[in-house]
């Protein structure tokens, strides 16, 4: 039994544990604990230091370490370590036979008696010194690889999409970095690092993308404007590629780089292309496209779109007589003017040469671009200071709409061009229409424009004159000026016909300049004939109404001699809507000078006690309309006895225009109406019919009623 039991020779305990320790890979040593002499090595002991066991055994470990602090420290701190019965873990330099220095881990176990002394420890020892050389290799590889990402010329970060939605950048480096006022030693960033930066017309399509990548892990390419810590944005482009995590995350490993100047430089390519280098308008190419956008909308709104092809007269003159420089500088200079008239939606491009276009945008009616049109011809036309030089140019205009006159961008360019050709035929400062199935009103008027502008410069307009009567003495005490135009072919126009069009065109100003001259001058030549002229009035436009006003009735005035006593300027209640204030100011300055007025037409607009408190008017002329049925209609008889019952309260003249009978004659005088004028006395009348009556100083009624 028992040599049964008895355990084989190879298999003793101590046997056991030798080869135990031989077979270790890790060297080990077993150390007296007061003394530190070594009791037990193993191989891997030879192998690491060199030395054989038979060498060591007996022998303290203070040979082992380079030198005498070292093996003392490790003395110590394993000492303190065992007062707790704890093992010792610590790292020491260590010493080998052929004088290497190794780097090594320790790790000592106290061993105990029966009696719990401590009696001595085994230390398991590392050569850590090639995995120190490799941590080292990897700190420096670190190191250079996060020297090369700060310094790149980009930036590489990580954004990470968390299962609840949340975005996050853990990681941003590189130049771009710095650019866009990031810390690179942020540990982490939440979303807002990018997004905060980002343009906000950028920022709704960069999640939707993110977001779309996460679901479909497909990469992601997005250009995006950032802001720079400088101000202002650059343009960037990222690169990345999704990974989808076990915990539900989405990660984009990120590369961005500032396209800024590719940006740049695609945007002067993009101009080169789209827009005239002299002028900064759109060039054909672009105009074209613009064209086609509006097209589109007009089609599917059944709008209509007009087109204007415009060129400038007499450029080539121009060019040819003060140099080609002094013709840029007009062209650039007529851009400018176009830029400020045209509004948004507006287009304005530069074909070539001295041809300009204007595309404006759809609207229901094609007669709503007229006036505009025409504020461009009168603007362009404007002198054209270049150097010490002021230069005139006019311009032709062609237009064309769609759809009458083209259903494409081509063929309404054609038309345009073909329009801008007969309006250069037809002589210079034309506004000719391509289609004659365009609105019959928009074509004659425009038409009507031009013969009038015609008018004004060539002598056409002359002024007749109607009397103005005291009822109660048949004293002639007044004359109104009415312009009246004889056109060559048509005969004489009416200023009802023609008058709404010099306003609508501008031409009010030249026209009623000349009037006022015409007047003055033949109040001046009844004046040299020995007569004792009455007040002329003259009918005022508000558009007239500006600064410029007072120059002009004063140089008038001045030019004829003539006192200002004998004008009286005329200016309707409705056009008084909406005053800013500026009217009445100039009309206190030229009330100043000496000149009258009176308020026509009143009681046909709106808050006249209002209009009377704040304008300084003379006379107060009740409409034709209030006078008609005087006679017959107690309500309208009545009105008219309230109108001049407060013009008296105001000391203000009464003026009855219109009258045409007896009758109504007789009720005006019982009223107290001061002044009246009309058929019943007379006809407006050229100005030597009405010479006989200022020598004669009375006008008497008709005997018989006139029918207007």
């Amino acid at each position: 039994m028992k040599e049964r039991n008895r355990i084989p020779q190879p298999f003793a305990a101590e046997t056991l544990l030798a080869k135990t320790f031989d077979s270790m890979d890790d060297v080990v040593i077993v150390v007296e604990r007061d003394s530190r002499r070594i009791l037990v090595v193993n191989r891997a002991f030879e192998h690491t230091f060199g030395y054989r066991r038979e060498e060591v055994l007996g022998r303290t470990t203070e040979f082992l370490y380079p030198d005498r602090e070292v093996f003392l420290r490790g003395g110590r701190e394993s000492a303190a370590a065992f007062e707790h019965a704890n093992a010792f873990r610590g790292t020491f330099p260590m010493l080998c036979r052929d004088g290497t220095v190794i780097q090594t881990r320790h790790t000592l176990s106290p061993i105990y008696d029966e009696q719990h002394r401590l009696i001595a420890s085994v230390s398991v020892i590392q050569d850590r010194s090639e995995w120190l050389r490799t941590e080292d290799r990897l700190r420096e590889q670190e190191a250079l690889l996060s020297a090369v990402v700060t310094n790149l010329p980009c930036g590489v970060f990580r954004r990470m999409l968390a299962p609840d939605g949340t975005v996050s950048i853990p990681f941003f480096r590189g130049a771009l970095a710095g650019e866009m006022g990031i810390d690179p030693e942020g540990v982490s960033f939440g979303a807002d690092v990018v997004i905060e930066r980002m343009h906000p017309e950028d920022r709704v399509h960069y999640m939707e993308r993110v977001r779309k990548s996460a679901a479909t892990l497909t990469p992601l390419d997005m250009e995006l404007r950032t802001r720079r810590a400088s101000g202002g944005y650059c343009w960037v482009r990222t690169v990345s590629r999704p990974t989808a995590l076990a915990d539900g995350s989405v990660q984009w490993d990120c590369v961005a780089f500032d396209i800024s100047r590719e940006k740049a430089a695609e945007e002067r390519a993009q101009r080169l292309a789209s827009f005239d280098q002299l002028t900064g308008l759109a060039n054909r190419r672009l105009i074209r496209e613009r064209l086609e956008a509006q097209l589109q909308e007009a089609r599917e709104r059944a709008l209509n779109v007009v087109i204007a092809a415009i060129n400038l007269n007499r450029f080539k003159y121009v060019n040819t007589t003060h140099g080609i420089e002094t013709g840029d500088r007009i062209l650039v200079e007529v851009a400018q003017r176009l830029g400020r008239e045209l509004c948004w939606g507006h287009a304005a491009a530069r074909l070539g040469g001295d041809e300009f276009l204007v595309v404006l945008p759809a609207r229901a009616g094609a007669d709503s671009a007229l006036p505009l049109l025409r504020r461009i011809s009168e603007v362009l036309a404007m002198p054209y200071r270049v150097a010490d030089e002021t230069l005139h140019l006019t311009t032709s205009i062609g237009v064309s709409v769609y759809p009458a006159d083209g259903g494409d961008a081509e063929q309404l360019l054609r038309s345009a061009e073909t329009a801008l050709h007969r309006a250069r035929s037809d002589g210079c400062a034309q506004l000719a229409f391509h289609s004659p199935d365009m609105s019959d009103s928009m074509a004659a008027r425009a038409s009507l424009e031009r013969a009038l502008r015609a008018a004004i410069h060539g002598g056409q307009l002359t002024v007749h004159y109607q009397p103005q009567v005291d009822p109660l003495t048949s004293q002639l005490v007044g004359l109104e000026a009415l312009v009246r135009w004889q056109h060559p072919e048509r005969g004489e126009i009416l200023p009802g016909e023609f008058i709404a069009v010099a306003e609508e065109s501008g031409l009010i100003r030249p026209l009623g300049r000349q009037v006022l001259l015409l007047v003055c001058r033949q109040l001046r030549a009844w004046l040299d004939q020995g007569l004792a002229p009455v007040p002329v009035s003259v009918n005022l436009s508000v558009k007239e109404v500006d600064g410029g006003l007072v120059d002009q009735v004063t140089a008038a005035l001045q030019a004829e001699r003539i006192e200002p006593g004998l004008i009286e300027l005329e200016i309707t209640e409705s056009s008084l809507i909406g005053d800013s204030g500026e009217i009445a100011l100039v009309l206190r300055q030229l009330r100043t000078l000496g000149v009258r007025f009176a308020l026509d037409d009143f009681g046909t607009g709106y808050s006249a006690l209002g209009y009377l408190q704040r304008f300084p008017f003379d006379k107060l002329k009740i409409d034709r309309s209030f006078i008609r049925d005087i006679a017959t209609d107690r309500n309208q008889a009545n009105l008219v006895r309230a109108i001049v019952a407060m013009a008296n309260s105001l000391h203000m003249l009464t003026v009855a225009e219109g009258i045409e009978t007896p009758a109504q004659l007789r009720k005006l005088v019982g009223m107290g109406c001061n002044i009246v004028q009309g058929w019943l006395y007379g006809k407006a009348a050229p100005a030597e019919q009405i010479t006989p009556l200022l020598r004669d100083g009375r006008l008497v009624p008709s005997p018989a009623p006139v029918s207007s």
